[in-house]
């Protein structure tokens, strides 16, 4: 009897504890996101005129089709990549290759995008300018932080961090 009750209490502090761990994590996962302007499911960012609001989609939407196929390639890039090095001995120079082929890909994606993001600034006013390039910001990843790192994270590149609010 004392046994099973031993069992019993020692299982309900192991659930405890992992829910105390998976709330804490949900809740500085988050805290941590940086919420974007726009995106997939954030609806349109910019109050647009008609006219400039389609010519922006058309832009989205021809920058998505042309880059699709660049995509499909990087994801079967990196699958090549890690094949290669799953193998008990990894080629080295394959490696390589692979790589210098990934960036060549990645490379075109951000030629293309600064191509199109020129292209919106041709009919973009400088707020609707300011409002897009924000948006751009938002929704780059965060840089990694150093393991242990503690605090808020650094601002984003090119903005000053706005100070705290009066008390």
């Amino acid at each position: 009897m004392k046994m099973k009750l031993l069992v019993g209490g020692l299982l309900f502090l192991i659930v405890v504890n992992l829910a105390t761990i998976g709330s804490y994590l949900y809740v500085r996962w988050t805290q941590s996101q940086p919420v974007p302007h726009f995106g997939p499911g954030r609806g349109f960012p910019m109050d647009l005129d008609p006219l400039k609001r389609a010519r922006f989609l058309e832009l989205l939407k021809s920058f998505r089709d042309e880059t699709q196929t660049l995509e499909d390639k990087i994801v079967r890039t990196q699958d090549e990549i890690f094949s290669l090095l799953g193998r008990d001995s990894a080629p080295q120079d394959k490696v390589k290759e692979k790589l210098k082929e990934l960036a060549d890909l990645r490379l075109q994606i951000s030629e293309r995008a600064t191509q199109r993001l020129i292209e919106a600034k041709s009919f973009l006013s400088p707020v609707e300018q300011k409002m897009f390039l924000d948006g751009i910001l938002q929704m780059r990843p965060e840089p990694p932080r150093p393991f242990g790192h503690e605090g808020p994270p650094p601002p984003p590149f090119g903005r000053e961090e706005e100070p705290p609010p009066p008390h």
